[in-house]
């Protein structure tokens, strides 16, 4: 198990030390016996900027992806709502939230039920903009901010002080956040129509 120790850690990637955890983000699991190539980087903590063009990126979210799709419904304690191009949505009971993880952009997003509608406001009202924006809502406890970078959006999520993520999606995969999300929120409502 690694841990991270900004300014000392390094990433397996590019070899240089990770300054601030706001710019990490951990390796998910993999099952090592169908990838053994993938041991070295198992867990590691890594600089989000490195994920995108390392090598080895596709393979490893295919492969954490498949590890979490293809897992019996014994062995996962979140139910699995939504699963398409490497991205789940989680129904995580215990939390009374969601959890949406991204395998191609190394993203993990836990969205509580409460705000999970003003969240898929947020995030559409965002996926709508045009060049040259930000935006803040404030969701619970966090800050929700959003703006413009390049050919894509910047997003972070503050608690208190505290940067809990920043990430840059592209508005296309951003629209396939919100599809999922929007497709487990009506089936939500629609079964406890039914109930």
């Amino acid at each position: 198990m690694s841990f991270l120790f900004p300014g000392k850690t390094k990433c397996p990637i590019c070899g240089e030390p990770i300054e601030k955890s706001s710019d990490a983000t951990r390796l998910p699991y993999v099952d090592l016996n169908k990838f053994p190539e993938l041991g070295p980087f198992f867990r590691c903590f890594i600089h989000r900027k490195c994920w995108p063009n390392w090598n080895k990126a596709k393979v490893y979210a295919q492969a954490a992806y498949e590890l979490v799709v293809k897992a019996s419904p014994e062995d996962f304690q979140p139910k699995i709502c939504f699963a398409c191009e490497q991205v789940i949505i989680f129904w995580v009971k215990a939390l009374n939230s969601y959890r949406l993880e991204d395998f191609d952009l190394l993203v993990t997003v836990e969205i509580p039920a409460a705000i999970c509608t003003s969240t898929i406001d947020f995030l559409y009202s965002v996926s709508v903009q045009r060049n040259n924006f930000e935006k803040q809502a404030i969701m619970g406890s966090q800050l929700w901010s959003a703006k413009a970078m390049d050919s894509k959006i910047e997003i972070e999520i503050i608690e208190g002080k505290r940067v809990l993520s920043r990430f840059r999606v592209s508005k296309q995969r951003l629209s396939l956040w919100l599809y999922g999300l929007d497709k487990v929120i009506f089936s939500q409502k629609e079964s406890q129509i039914r109930d």
